[in-house]
């Protein structure tokens, strides 16, 4: 019994984990000159997920390689010190994506839409 409840558990536990992250499924733009722009999308293929750019003449490239879960301990590991709240993330390459509450705030820095970019600093994303 105690086998059952414990494999009951594990189950819930990972099928909440990929909820979250399938949370992040999605079209996503940067502010520019007071209006969101669409910058890239996350898409999720075989159970991986893939990162696509836009391009300047409006055509999407998915990147070869997939995105890899991002955890909060990684996070924390970024910026030095503990955080608070919901976060979920991916990372590829050099660059973070990830899912914060509203109020996330990291110096001056302050996330309102509660969608983060970490590529050569922080930039505010907004799900289109």
């Amino acid at each position: 019994m105690k086998i059952l409840i414990s494999a009951l558990v594990l189950f819930f536990i990972t099928l909440s984990a990929q909820a979250a992250e399938s949370d992040l499924i999605g079209t996503y733009g940067i502010k520019e000159k007071g209006q969101i722009k669409e910058f890239f999308k996350i898409s999720k293929e075989g159970g991986n997920f893939y990162l696509s750019e836009k391009k300047k003449n409006g055509t999407w490239v998915q990147e070869k390689n997939s995105m890899k879960p991002l955890t909060r301990a990684e996070f924390e590991k970024l910026l030095k010190h503990p955080i608070t709240g919901p976060f979920d993330g991916l990372s590829y390459k050099s660059a973070a994506f990830f899912k914060v509450s509203s109020d996330f705030t990291e110096g001056k820095f302050a996330a309102k839409s509660g969608y983060v970019l970490l590529l050569l600093g922080l930039h505010e994303l907004y799900k289109i």
